[in-house]
Order: structure tokens, then sequence, then C-alpha cells
């Protein structure tokens, strides 16, 4: 698991750091389909509803949406992306 601090205009992390815990690494990430993990036995930990989200195929940012864009940009590219090849629907508060 690992965990980044961004810096400002930058999409590049400034400081890569090791999470202790899975829970840790899940948040950090940006959208909740993005957000799962399986472990050895082959089970879905899904700690952020990313397996309703594609059910339902809606694409939601784990956490706040503009601190999620504002950590790296490129994100809403991805997030257009996801919209577009997998005909996502994006959640309110991602618009």
């Amino acid at each position: 698991y690992r965990t980044e601090r961004y810096g400002a205009d930058s999409h590049r992390p400034e400081e890569i750091t090791y999470a202790d815990t899975l829970e840790e690494d899940v948040l950090r990430r940006d959208f909740t389909v993005n957000g799962m993990a399986m472990n050895r036995y082959g089970e879905v930990i899904d700690l952020v509803g990313g397996r309703r989200d594609i059910k339902h195929k809606t694409l939601r940012t784990i956490g706040n949406a503009q601190e999620r864009f504002e950590e790296d940009a490129l994100r809403l590219f991805r997030a257009c992306r996801f919209v577009a090849k997998l005909d996502f629907l994006p959640s309110k508060e991602l618009l």
C-alpha cells in the first residue's frame, strides 16, 4: 500500500510513502471503481462502493471531488475517459 502528497499544480507526487493499511491505500485513490482490491483468495474487498458504482455505471470520486482533482488535474481527463469509453454517468458530486 502507498500514499502520496502532491505539490501545487502538479500531477506528479512530491512524496511517496507506504501506507500501513489497505484502507489508507484505498482512500487515496481517485474513483470508487479504482478503489477495490483483491485478497490472495481472489475475494474482492470493496471499502468504497466500487462494485455498486460499476453495476449502476456511475463514476464517483473517493472523498471530496474538488480535493481529488486539485491533487492531480489529470484525473479530470481520466473521468472524461471513463464516462466516454465505459458509458458511465458522472455522479452529481463529480459535476
